[in-house]
Order: C-alpha cells, then structure tokens, then sequence
C-alpha cells in the first residue's frame, strides 16, 4: 500500500506525501527494502531540496544495492548540490564502472569535475561525452550557462574564463560559440582591468600581464559574431584605450 500510494504521489508531483510513504516503505522493509523504493525516495527528496535526508538514503543505498547505477547517479547529484563536487565526481566513478553507458554520466563527471577544480579531467570527461553521443552544441550551452551562473555573474572572471575556454573547445559554429566568445572575451577584459587598476606604480611586469588580456579580448571578440554588438563595439574601444597605456608603461617601465 505504501510503496502504491508513494508511487502515485511521485506521478502527481506530491513530492511531500511520496516522501513519507516511501520512509514508512523502508522502514517497514528495512534491509529488504527494494532498489526502486531506495531510487524514488532519494527522487522525492531531492524534488523537496530535503539534501540531508537524501544524503542519509544515499548511503543506506550505497550499502544496501552497491551495484545499482542509478543510486549512484542520485547520490552524486544529492553531493553536487551539498557543494561537495569532488565527492560527486567519485560517485559517478562507481557509475560508470558500474555501467559505462550510464545516461549523461560522462558529462555530469565533466562538469563536477570543473567544479572541482580539475580542467584536465573535465576536459576529458566532456570530449568523452560528445564521443558516447551528447550534442556537442548541449555540451556547450552547459558551460555557458553554469560559467556564466556560477562565476561571471559573482565577479570571479579567471574561473569564468576557464569554464568558457572549454566551452570553445567543443563548441559547434554557432550562436553557443558566438556567446561563449563574446563572455570569455568581456572575461578578460574584467581581468585586465583589475591588473590595471592595481598597478599603481606602473611596474613593467603587471603591464605585460593586462596587456595580454586586453589583446586576447580583442581576439576572442572577432569570434562572437553578431552578438552584442554595441557591447561588442564598446569592449573593443575601451580595450584599445586599454592596450594603448599598457604599451606606453612597458616603453617607460621595461
């Protein structure tokens, strides 16, 4: 009766009431609680943001049904939205041992393991994922949206950049490319500002380093297309304003 009605609550998106059948379910079964029943508990929490109680069924599951794919897959995203990437990424370790063609497990470990901090493996893991078959364009839009959500709009431009770099590195032609070159280019322009601003003392070396940003700025725009192009034409003006005083620095200061 519990597992029924958790199951039509599931169905009706009663993710509340799907929760608490699902616990009666294992509690009355306890170790003999079915894969499934472990599967749609951990879904209906995690639809309800209840991250710690996911966590607790997780690793009741990962004792219970250690060969199971999928409570490996749940557990990750569970881990992922605690901010514990590097731990999803062992998670869908256990996935794809467990099942190679695991449904978007490549990039799901690509993208953990961005934020992680680890661009080789995720660079790797993202190539692996348009090679097992994932549009090569989706691959791309996933970084751009989580580049643009998790680092640009915070100010932080260095792990902006490097998550649209690799973006570019799969992206097709395209309006995902276009943005993802107009970004990284507005990326490092943000960078070669601040080292500007920082230079007070107009040291050689600090200008070489905003020089190389606002002339790889410069570059990346003549990649975005027609996206944005006032902001395109206006990054290009400031950035040639820009690259003019860092020159006139390294001619005085190196």
């Amino acid at each position: 009766m519990w597992t029924f009605l958790g199951t039509v609550a599931l169905f009706e998106d009663s993710y509340a009431l799907a929760a608490r059948a699902f616990d009666r379910v294992i509690a009355l079964r306890g170790d003999e609680v079915e894969a499934e029943d472990l599967r749609k508990a951990l879904g209906a929490n995690l639809s309800l943001g209840a991250l710690d109680r996911a966590l607790a069924l997780s690793e009741q599951a990962r004792q219970l049904a250690p060969d199971d794919a999928a409570l490996w897959a749940a557990r990750a995203e569970v881990l992922a939205r605690l901010g514990r990437p590097g731990e999803a990424v062992q998670a869908l370790d256990s996935v794809l041992l467990i099942d190679p063609d695991y449904a978007n497990a490549w990039l799901r470990r690509g993208l953990y393991s961005l934020a992680a901090g680890d661009r080789t493996r995720a660079a790797a893991d993202l190539q692996a994922a348009i090679e097992a078959g994932d549009d090569p364009e989706m691959v791309a839009s996933q970084l751009l949206a989580r580049g643009h959500r998790d680092h640009f709009q915070a100010g932080d431009y260095a792990a902006a950049v490097e998550t649209f770099s690799i973006g570019l590195e799969v992206a097709p032609e395209g309006e995902v490319r276009q943005q993802l070159s107009f970004f990284t280019a507005y990326g490092l322009y943000q960078q070669g500002v601040a080292m500007d601003e920082a230079n007070a003392t107009e040291a050689c070396g600090p200008a070489r380093q905003a020089l190389d940003s606002f002339r790889s700025a410069a570059h990346y725009l003549t990649d975005a297309g027609n996206y944005q192009p006032a902001s395109q034409g206006q990054l290009v003006e400031s950035a040639d304003i820009y690259i003019y005083r860092q020159e006139q620095i390294i001619r005085k200061s190196c």
